[in-house]
């Protein structure tokens, strides 16, 4: 287990549903910058804030990482759902 994985499998997230945004909201206390959104499944949301979180800590200075905020990628989420059907 490298120090990537340790540090993910230290995170203790944080979901709740956000009824404006009919989404699930992933967030960690000890990386406050970064949120994830998913409509369907609040394990979802777990796994894409780990995600964003695994990028961000293997990115090297030079390369910035994206970054998602809550309302970001709600308007995303909403976005794509009204586009697909």
């Amino acid at each position: 287990m490298d120090d990537i994985d340790r540090r993910i499998c230290q995170l203790f997230p944080d979901v709740r549903w956000t009824p404006s945004a009919a989404a699930f909201i992933a967030s960690s206390d000890e990386y406050p910058g970064l949120t994830y959104a998913d409509e369907c499944s609040s394990l979802a949301a777990i796994d894409g804030l780990e995600c964003l979180i695994r990028h961000t800590m293997s990115t090297t200075p030079a390369e910035p990482a994206p970054h998602y905020s809550m309302s970001s990628r709600t308007k995303d989420c909403i976005a794509d759902r009204s586009t697909s059907g």
